[in-house]
């Protein structure tokens, strides 16, 4: 399984610009990024979301982070 999303070029402050994809085998074991792929037969599904809901940690730690140069990484 693959499931990925796009993001608009002004939110890259928030997240990566662009697509951003993820892998998930079968077996639900194991996943991550997607860098490169090739595929034979598929199955596409598209969702349109137009809500984005961020969820932060209320710990001390980041409350108390200095996030301001964090769109530069």
């Amino acid at each position: 399984t693959i499931a990925g999303y796009w993001f608009p070029e002004y939110l890259s402050g928030v997240n990566a610009a662009g697509f951003h994809f993820h892998f998930l085998t079968a077996d639900e074991k194991t996943g991550g990024h997607v860098l490169d792929c090739k595929a034979g037969k598929v199955r596409i599904g598209i969702d349109y979301n137009d809500d984005l809901q961020i969820s932060l940690p209320k710990t001390e730690n980041f409350l108390d982070a200095d996030i301001s140069d964090a769109s530069k990484h």
